[in-house]
């Protein structure tokens, strides 16, 4: 039995999932995106330059840079991005540099021994500020197994970077859908083939860049979302607010 007078459901499958799993009357439930502060992410993304990012990464030119975000585990889907970097190497894209940053935690011994074989694979570890690789890279990549709703999409999307995301692995290929690619089999070969698409079509990845600053600032920015959930909080409390 669920007692709460109104759910904020802050993607489509948390909604779908409360309604038909949990059997929370509809009527109670509420569809308010997550959200993140775009100026926030900007500001913090220009505290290294482009140029030094570049420089500490040995980055050749015209190497395309690919980052990943996250706790470097199973869950994330490390593995698969790793394997996803061999069969484009084996395919003969050479020109293609990959970077993780985030924490080794879980299932240390398993990602540590599957990156120890990686040439162009950069294991970068936790960074306080993650915002400058990622304002450097040229495609995000997020091969969660299951995410619910990962902001670091949506940071992504801030900054204009297209996303390659599993179409299974939670509720973000909602934002993803228009602005990035959504694969649909959750396998290497898949992800290669999604990276190869956008690497080979640069029209196609400036089509997307604009599309992703342009959608996160329209549906998934705190300037829009938070009073939102403000005055679904007053029409809950029946607080007139027009005043």
């Amino acid at each position: 039995k669920n007692i709460a007078d109104r759910f904020i459901a802050v993607s489509e499958k948390v909604h779908d999932y409360l309604k038909n799993n949990l059997n929370c009357a509809p009527k109670k439930i509420k569809l308010i995106n997550e959200f993140i502060s775009s100026e926030e992410i900007l500001s913090k993304s220009n505290e290294k330059s482009i140029f030094e990012i570049n420089k500490e990464l040995n980055r050749k030119p015209n190497e395309v840079l690919i980052v990943g975000i996250g706790t470097a585990c199973l869950r994330k889907g490390i593995d698969i991005l790793i394997e996803a970097n061999e069969i484009l190497v084996e395919k003969g894209y050479e020109n293609i540099k990959f970077i993780w940053v985030g924490s080794l935690m879980k299932e240390k011994e398993i990602i540590s021994s599957l990156l120890k074989k990686e040439k162009n694979f950069l294991f970068l570890g936790e960074k306080e500020n993650p915002f400058p690789y990622l304002n450097a890279a040229d495609i995000f990549v997020l091969p969660s197994r299951e995410d619910p709703f990962p902001l670091v999409v949506l940071e992504a999307m801030a900054l204009g970077k297209p996303s390659t995301v599993f179409k299974d692995g939670g509720g973000i290929p909602e934002a993803v859908h228009d602005c990035g690619i959504v694969v649909n089999e959750m396998n290497a070969e898949s992800l290669a083939d999604a990276i190869i698409k956008l690497v080979e079509n640069k029209r196609l990845m400036e089509g997307f860049s604009i599309k992703c600053r342009e959608k996160q600032k329209e549906k998934y920015d705190s300037n829009i979302v938070i009073p939102e959930i403000h005055d679904l909080i007053n029409k809950s409390l029946n607080i007139d607010n027009s005043s």
